[in-house]
C-alpha cells in the first residue's frame, strides 16, 4: 500500500487493510476497502451490522473443482456488547423470536 493510509469509516474497511491475507495482492485489497468502506458510508439496512464486522482473515486461492479458477474468502467477527446484552448489532440481528432473522442470515452470506 501507498505510504499515506486511506482514513476508514468504519471498523470493517479498518480490518481489511490489516487483516492476513492468502494470495490477496494489495491491488485487490484496497478494492475490497474501496467498496466496503464506501458501503458503509450509506445509510441503509443493514449498515449497522456491516459497521460493526472485523475482518479476520482475507485468502484468494485455486478452486480445486474447477482449475483454472479462484475462489476468495473473507472471515468476519462481530461483537456482542456484554455490558448491555442484545443491544446494538444484536437487536438488528434478531427476529421477534429472538433467533438470527433469516434475512440477516441471507443479507450476511451474500456479503
Amino acid at each position: 500500500m501507498s505510504s499515506a493510509q486511506p482514513v476508514p469509516f468504519c471498523a470493517l474497511s479498518r480490518t481489511i487493510l490489516y487483516a492476513p491475507a492468502n494470495g490477496v495482492t494489495e491491488e485487490l485489497r484496497q478494492h475490497m476497502f474501496n467498496v466496503t468502506d464506501s458501503l458503509a458510508r450509506i445509510e441503509s439496512y443493514g449498515m449497522k451490522i456491516i459497521r460493526s464486522l472485523k475482518v479476520t482473515e482475507m485468502s484468494l486461492l485455486q478452486k480445486e473443482e474447477e482449475l483454472g479458477k479462484l475462489e476468495a474468502k473473507m472471515v468476519f467477527e462481530t461483537w456482542v456488547d456484554t455490558a448491555f446484552p442484545l443491544v446494538s448489532v444484536c437487536l438488528d440481528m434478531l427476529n421477534d423470536g429472538e433467533n438470527m432473522h433469516g434475512g440477516c442470515s441471507a443479507f450476511l452470506i451474500d456479503l
